[in-house]
């Protein structure tokens, strides 16, 4: 299996929930599921990106989606866990993920 590194999972995200035709709760969990779950606090650098990255793993819980979150999350609060995993993607690409 190939290893994807954070800044090609958070891409792949990214063009995911861009690209997507069901409604964005939708896409965020297949998001979720895909690209967000794989990966861990250690392959970010910098603080911010630790603290973005563990802001957007809310509805992670011991490894797996919670689902209830999501059913439960209003389209506006899916729509800013999706910029924050655009802003994760441009912190660590235009950034260089460092503080």
């Amino acid at each position: 299996m190939k290893s994807h590194t954070a800044w090609e999972r958070l891409y792949l995200a990214v063009g995911s929930l861009a690209s997507g035709e069901s409604g964005i709760i939708n896409r965020l969990e297949n998001v979720y599921s895909s690209h967000i779950i794989p990966l861990n606090e250690n392959e970010f650098k910098s603080e911010k990106s630790k603290q973005l990255f563990e802001s957007i793993r809310r509805p992670i819980i011991d490894g797996r989606l919670h689902k209830g979150v999501l059913i439960n999350m209003t389209s506006e609060e899916a729509s800013q866990i999706a910029k924050e995993i655009v802003s994760l993607l441009i912190q660590i690409d235009h950034f260089n993920d460092e503080d």
